[in-house]
């Protein structure tokens, strides 16, 4: 017999990125986190509302490089970071019970792709010990129109207790 899942859910996960086109040459993947929660619409928790909260760094690149400040020479370095930023939501369809459910669904949302520059003072040049940030800018950012799909399945982990699941997708 068929019986009720939890109404709300709630979830983090690991993200592993796959940079495309030109960006590819120069960044050959990213990780981050991504957060998720959803609310189901019947009682068995066949079809929900599902929102998504992600992030993906795809590069971090330092660079050392020494400036005059007219007094001396100092070490600095370049520090440049581009990631991506997601929100989304939409309906999610999933098999109800059983130890493996799968599902299907998508989102509407936005993702913010920037690339940020900073010249830093590294940690043992400084007199604090720790690096200090002396100028920051962001160099780039897109802010665009998301839709995804998104599969997968559920299963339950036992040893974890009632209603821990463990899900593998891909979106």
């Amino acid at each position: 017999a068929a019986h009720g899942q939890g109404r709300y859910a709630v979830g983090i996960a690991g993200l592993y990125g796959q940079p495309l086109g030109p960006f590819a040459d120069n960044v050959r993947r990213g990780f981050g986190f991504d957060g998720m929660g959803s609310i189901a619409f019947d009682q068995f928790g066949i079809f929900s509302l599902k929102a998504e909260l992600g992030y993906v760094r795809l590069a971090k690149k330092t660079e050392p490089f020494i400036a005059d400040n007219g007094f001396n020479f100092v070490e600095l370095e370049s520090e440049t970071t581009s990631g991506v930023l997601t929100l989304g939501a939409g309906p999610q369809l999933t098999l109800p019970s059983g130890p493996i459910r799968p599902y299907v669904g998508g989102t509407v949302g936005f993702a913010r792709f920037a690339t940020n520059t900073s010249i830093n003072l590294p940690a043992n040049e400084s007199n604090t010990g720790q690096k200090e940030t002396l100028y920051q800018e962001t160099v780039s950012s897109d802010f665009i129109l998301s839709l995804t799909a998104s599969g997968g399945i559920r299963f339950e982990l036992p040893f974890m207790g009632r209603g821990v699941l463990a899900d593998l997708g891909a979106r």
